[in-house]
């Protein structure tokens, strides 16, 4: 089953111990290093897991809206003239993120439907 968007219920929990495969793209929040490919597989231990989200851009103001690298005039004007189409144009979805502890204790993270359990 693939996780797309938010889900309350995972098969993963914290604690468990998980396989990421090689070749597995992870973020990683320590300075300088960013995001990387793996290089083997390694074995993680789960600290929390992120559950995702689903939104659309009508429930963001014009602020948000250039923080997303979206023009806010172009939003308004497409849901005045065609809002079938600016409802089903912008949206946010976030999949579902295991998150562990990476070397030196920054937290690195991966979709969860990359992950082998």
């Amino acid at each position: 089953m693939a996780y797309v968007g938010y889900h309350k219920v995972l098969p993963i929990q914290p604690g468990d111990v998980v396989l990421i495969p090689k070749g597995t793209l992870v973020n990683s929040m320590r300075p300088g290093r960013g995001s990387y490919v793996t290089t083997r597989n390694q074995r993680v231990k789960v600290n929390h897991v992120m559950p995702g989200c689903s939104w659309h851009y009508s429930m963001i103001g014009e602020r948000e809206a250039r923080d997303f690298g979206l023009n806010w005039q172009d939003l308004q004007e497409l849901r005045r003239t065609d809002g079938a189409k600016y409802m089903a144009s912008y949206h946010h979805v976030s999949n579902p993120a295991v998150v562990w502890a990476g070397t030196g204790g920054y937290w690195c993270e991966v979709d969860i439907n990359l992950v082998l359990g």
